[in-house]
């Protein structure tokens, strides 16, 4: 009951931290950069300051420095862009979205800054919610509570607007993603994973195929996408007003990869124990029958 309270305690302390850096755009004139500046700050500042003060690094470690974090950055990256376009060459196939054409007046700078924008969104969402919150909650419970809680806090972290959870799609669909993004950091052991899947996820629908997502805004895109006339194109197979995210078909294709990360992670769950029992009974021979 203790442990339940601290963990309570501490993600309180980090979302009222988190607030009030974010209410100081209210009283500093500024423009969206200012805004965008201080959400990296809010994400990024209470979570090490937290893990600092209370001493965290006795119950968990970020997991986000390592030597070839690039390798778990892009196979994060990769993993998720293919389940962005698996989910729309449905969406293509059943007539839901109808392709216009392609876009390339935009340069090269507007491309990378759009990728640098959500590399740091990415970024300090996965320091936030996976880093530390997720981690706290399984230090003190298990990894099943630590999955369940930090992706229901992951519904209302992801955006703060009360017609996001109103829309029961939608918030299944952000409530897996949050499982998902969670597995893989356990299967891969790093954070990077993570932050490569969840920069996909926004920057491919948003940059690439012109697909709002409930996090971001498109402003421009390289393959201009518009709704069908299929009898699929109604909210529950498009997703309107959220269109990807919002779609029973993403929710399910989620639902499908969270099966397969379940039964990865249980795969090497159970190659490491024979692994640790081989090693015992090796050990346990060679110093015993000598």
């Amino acid at each position: 009951m203790r442990s339940f309270f601290e963990v309570i305690g501490k993600i309180f302390l980090l979302l009222l931290i988190f607030a009030t850096i974010l209410s100081l755009f209210l009283f500093i004139p500024g423009s969206d950069s200012l805004l965008n500046l201080l959400m990296f700050i809010a994400l990024i500042l209470p979570p090490f300051a937290l893990y600092s003060v209370f001493h965290e690094r006795n119950f968990f470690d970020f997991r986000l420095i390592e030597s070839k974090f690039y390798q778990h950055f892009v196979v994060g990256f990769g993993i998720s862009t293919i389940v962005i376009f698996i989910v729309f060459g449905l969406f293509y196939y059943l007539n839901i979205y109808s392709v216009l054409g392609f876009s390339l007046k935009h340069s090269g700078n507007d491309l990378i800054f759009s990728l640098l924008y959500y590399l740091i969104l990415a970024f300090g969402q996965e320091i936030f919610m996976r880093g530390y919150i997720y981690n706290l909650i399984k230090s003190r419970s298990t990894v099943a509570g630590g999955v369940i809680f930090s992706s229901l806090i992951f519904i209302g972290i992801y955006r703060f607007d009360p017609i996001l959870v109103s829309d029961l799609f939608l918030t299944v669909t952000i409530f897996l993603l949050g499982v998902v993004l969670v597995l893989l950091y356990e299967y891969t052991d790093s954070l990077w994973t993570s932050i490569g899947f969840h920069l996909a996820w926004i920057f491919v629908q948003d940059t690439i195929l012109a697909i709002r997502t409930s996090n971001v805004n498109t402003e421009f895109s390289i393959v201009q996408v518009t709704l069908g006339i299929g009898k699929l194109s109604q909210p529950l197979y498009s997703g309107v007003p959220y269109d990807m995210e919002g779609s029973v078909i993403t929710t399910l294709c989620l639902s499908i990869l969270v099966i397969i990360l379940c039964f990865l992670s249980k795969r090497k769950k159970d190659q490491s124990f024979k692994n640790i029992k081989t090693t015992t009974i090796t050990w346990y021979n060679d110093r015993f029958n000598k």
